[in-house]
């Protein structure tokens, strides 16, 4: 059925391409000029069409580069807090060094004192 369809919205433009002006026994000339119109309004259809399609493109370029700095924002946020945690670790094994340290020296304090 959409073939059918399709087929005949062919013929029937290829029909109104084809249509001439008709000139009566009058002498009024009726349809003058109606297949330029209709190629005319044929290329308007175009070039909606083409800005639709640029539209689209510039949207999903727009989408695309969102999501790019979404991500690159994402990646500042899981460096940073990996710093901190790594920075928390250090400073964690600074105060068990300084720790070990002061223990050491209570030792060697204690043993001067016995003897």
């Amino acid at each position: 059925m959409e073939i059918q369809y399709g087929q005949l919205a062919q013929e029937l433009m290829e029909l109104r391409e084809k249509c001439k002006s008709i000139t009566t026994i009058s002498g009024i000339v009726v349809g003058r000029g109606i297949g330029d119109h209709l190629k005319s309004e044929e290329k308007d259809m175009e070039s909606e069409e083409n800005k639709s399609e640029e539209r689209e493109i510039e949207s999903e370029e727009k989408r695309k580069s969102e999501e790019k700095k979404l991500r690159g924002k994402r990646e500042k946020k899981r460096r940073k807090k990996k710093n901190k945690s790594e920075e928390g670790e250090k400073k964690e094994k600074n105060e068990r060094v300084q720790e070990e340290k002061k223990k050491r020296k209570m030792r060697m304090e204690k043993e001067v004192f016995q003897f």
